[in-house]
């Protein structure tokens, strides 16, 4: 499949079919004369190496015939010993160049690893040793869910002329991008997914220890400050020079490289992979591939990569409510998995307290001061309790106590994942509390407007006094609905703000709930007093969830 093509003896024109006879004319050649010509032949990318070893590999028949007396036929032909072929070999920072062919084998377990990117990395940092030692990069291989593996990669074009190369990870988690670091300082410089044009030729003399010197058969793609491997010598180029073909190295030679040994650049790639927060807890094989996007000469590594094992439980809302001596309240609590791995949980509340603390699972089932989950809490699943709080009919009133409701491993209670804290005030007097909608029914999207009606039934004025209630579920709060009714005729006497600290009331979007605060005597921040029969309402406004 090569291409030959015939040219006049200095290369100048390309010789034609001028007689239309389908062979390419050389012209009149007058008796006993000669002429001279050029044959080019032309390889195709994807042909294989060869080496130079005395043994034809491929040879073009030359057939020659008069145009004047076509039995005039003479033939010569052309040997072809040796093909430089294109290749490319990767690996990490530090290990290309080195003659030896280390392809991907499926697996970081130390065997035919020599380039590949292992556990072992991890944390490493890998230099690129120039003149000036300035690349650095660190290995991090072994990470959380939600961060960034990093692998430093280098790339080398150890074919015998310039080529460009596609860069391929085939990873079982997360997103891979490839950053070209132009400059070989360590700094992502633009994201890539095919490596710049990397120079590739061979030494066109000898090169002998201390030069600094060497002439090469092509300079094209090469540049100062370029990083190439002469042979397995790793040099930084000084300058260029195209019209003697020469390449000028800042450091030089430290051992003999005979003519046609190959002029390899190199391009230094730190590749990264984002793991997703909900990563569950593996080992994985990153195969790392680049590809000649000129033939199919490629190179494939292994690199190592772990997601670590997270057991993140967490526990919202804190609560807070009031109740007088002998009454009872009860929150709402969810637990819900933010880690990478089933948990099994169980649920705590303290025992030597003032009030009675019992929890209630999700269908509000007494379960005692302690309750292990019914069922494993997989990644992002979630699991609703409720903690009912009970006064003594003889505690003091103004009585505030604060109590940790505490998420913990289901074998052993010193592993603690989370804890929420309810605190419950009580309160002097008795308050009755009736709240009441607007409508019985309601479809999506429609306002539902609550009420409630609060009344002192006791004896005694009930002070401090805050009415809290929780955003229904399938519900969500309309913005800016609080207000006052302290006539209880549907009218509102004075509309809140739903921000805390100014008014009266506020919506705390955190834990889905509306406060009002009643009373004579309320401020921005504390209750007021209800005396004995006195009365009042409250209202909001919900939708429902579509």
């Amino acid at each position: 499949n090569a291409i030959v093509e015939f040219w006049n003896s200095s290369a100048s024109a390309k010789l034609i079919d001028t007689d239309g006879d389908g062979n390419v004319d050389l012209g009149t050649v007058e008796k006993n004369k000669e002429r001279d010509f050029i044959v080019k032949v032309f390889i195709p990318p994807d042909t294989p190496s060869k080496s130079k070893d005395g043994n034809v590999d491929y040879y073009i028949t030359i057939i020659g015939i008069s145009h004047n007396k076509p039995s005039e036929i003479d033939r010569s032909k052309d040997n072809i010993d040796g093909i430089i072929g294109a290749s490319v070999d990767i690996g990490k920072w530090n290990t290309v160049g080195d003659s030896q062919n280390d392809p991907s084998d499926n697996d970081t377990d130390g065997s035919n690893d020599s380039d590949d990117i292992l556990a072992s990395d991890n944390g490493k940092e890998l230099k690129i040793i120039t003149t000036q030692e300035k690349c650095s990069v660190i290995v991090k291989n072994i990470v959380n869910p939600g961060e960034k593996a990093v692998y430093p990669i280098e790339i080398l074009n150890s074919g015998g002329y310039s080529d460009s190369f596609s860069l391929e990870a085939k990873q079982y988690v997360g997103t891979v991008k490839f950053y070209i670091d132009e400059n070989c300082d360590g700094v992502k410089d633009r994201e890539i997914t095919n490596t710049p044009t990397l120079g590739g030729t061979i030494l066109s003399q000898n090169a002998a220890v201390g030069d600094s010197t060497v002439y090469v058969e092509d300079v094209s793609n090469f540049n100062a400050g370029d990083i190439v491997y002469i042979d397995d010598e790793r040099k930084e180029i000084k300058s260029v020079d195209i019209n003697e073909k020469k390449i000028v190295l800042k450091s030089s030679l430290s051992k003999p490289h005979s003519k046609g040994i190959f002029v390899s650049e190199a391009a230094f790639v730190i590749m990264e992979i984002s793991i997703p927060k909900t990563e569950k807890s593996a080992e994985h094989n990153i195969i790392v591939t680049a590809k000649s996007n000129n033939s199919n000469a490629q190179d494939s590594i292994d690199a190592y990569l772990k997601i670590k094992n997270v057991n993140k439980l967490v526990i919202v809302p804190d609560g807070s409510d009031q109740l007088p001596p002998g009454g009872t309240t009860t929150y709402q609590h969810i637990i819900t998995n933010k880690g990478n791995s089933t948990i099994n949980a169980k649920i705590t509340v303290p025992t030597n307290t003032k009030l009675t603390y019992i929890i209630l699972d999700n269908n509000n089932n007494p379960q005692g001061t302690s309750f292990v989950l019914p069922s494993s809490l997989k990644p992002d699943e979630s699991y609703t309790v409720y903690i009912k709080a009970i006064a003594p009919s003889d505690i003091q009133p103004g009585t505030v106590e604060t109590v940790e409701i505490k998420v913990v491993d289901r074998d052993n209670d010193q592993i603690l994942y989370d804890s929420a804290q309810d605190t419950t005030t009580v309160i002097e007097g008795f308050m009755q509390l009736l709240k009441t909608a607007d409508k019985t029914e309601a479809k999506p999207g429609e306002v539902v407007t609550y009420k409630i009606k609060y009344k002192n039934i006791g004896d005694k004025n009930a002070i401090n006094v805050v009415i809290t209630d929780n955003i229904p579920n399938y519900t969500s709060y309309e913005l800016n609905t609080l207000c006052l009714d302290t006539n209880c005729d549907g009218v509102c006497d004075k509309n809140l703000t739903d921000v805390s600290g100014d008014d009266e009331g506020e919506f705390d979007n955190d834990s889905n709930v509306v406060r009002f605060r009643v009373g004579s005597g309320t401020s921005a921040t504390q209750g007021g007093t209800v005396k004995p029969g006195e009365e009042g309402c409250v209202i909001f406004k919900v939708k429902i969830k579509k």
